[in-house]
């Protein structure tokens, strides 16, 4: 509605269409500009970059990281046609190498990262010794996978939870990355990811949006963020000095 009688009908649109995400507050995504993936493979965004649908070994970063703070975020995993890895994972954002990790984002020499492996149970911690947990809940169709990554913790660390449940016990940073982490998600075959970080508790219409918002009264989750913790988007996020 523009005010001068130049009003635009509604058509295909639902109520999951609309996000909280705006100029004035922007919510990381999937980052389009960053397809960390084997060369061979390919993979598709859409829903804002929010939906992502790797075809082969292919992860997918966010846009936004942090050097400090308390965050919170989730990812609903939907099932796809084939069997292999599929993984939440924080890794060292401030790294170069991690950026042309391929699929190993997280894994390797010189690189940081804590890795939940829904398709066998275990949590990688790269920074002390690859497999750290074992034995964990794996993932099936339909589950939320959420992270509450906490920077202001000495040493920082990260828990991840399985519909609103503990995975394991939380995982300690590695003191030699840089000190800048974000998330990333990493699947081996055609599973489907859609990630909220606080802008559609809907996850594009799959789920039934709950409206759960952070302490700040910001957000849109599925789960309430656990106490102390925030969507990590531009309003949260210090002003620059």
């Amino acid at each position: 509605s523009s005010g001068n009688e130049n009003d635009f009908a509604v058509t295909n649109l639902v109520a999951t269409d609309q996000m909280v995400d705006s100029p004035t507050n922007n919510f990381p995504t999937f980052n389009p500009l960053c397809k960390i993936t084997a060369a061979t493979n390919s993979s598709t965004l859409s829903e804002g970059n929010l939906k992502a649908v790797p075809s082969g070994s292919h992860a997918w970063p966010g846009t936004f990281a942090a050097d400090s703070g308390k965050w919170y975020w989730e990812v609903l995993w939907t099932a796809g046609t084939a069997t292999g890895g599929r993984y939440m994972v924080v890794f060292d954002a401030g790294n170069a190498d991690e950026w042309n990790a391929g699929p190993d984002i997280g894994w390797g020499t010189g690189r940081y990262g804590v890795v939940y492996d829904g398709n066998v149970g275990d949590i990688y911690n790269n920074g002390t010794g690859n497999i750290t947990q074992t034995g964990l809940t794996t993932l099936t169709d339909g589950d939320i996978i959420s992270a509450a990554l906490d920077l202001d913790a000495s040493p920082a660390t990260v828990q991840f939870y399985k519909n609103n449940a503990t995975i394991g016990n939380a995982e300690d940073l590695n003191a030699s990355a840089s000190g800048i982490w974000g998330l990333a998600v990493n699947s081996n075959t055609n599973w489907t990811w859609y990630l909220n970080t606080g802008s559609d508790s809907s996850f594009a219409g799959e789920k039934t949006a709950q409206g759960n918002q952070d302490g700040n009264s910001i957000g849109d989750f599925y789960y309430a963020p656990p106490s102390g913790f925030l969507a990590l988007c531009s309003s949260n996020l210090p002003d620059p000095s």
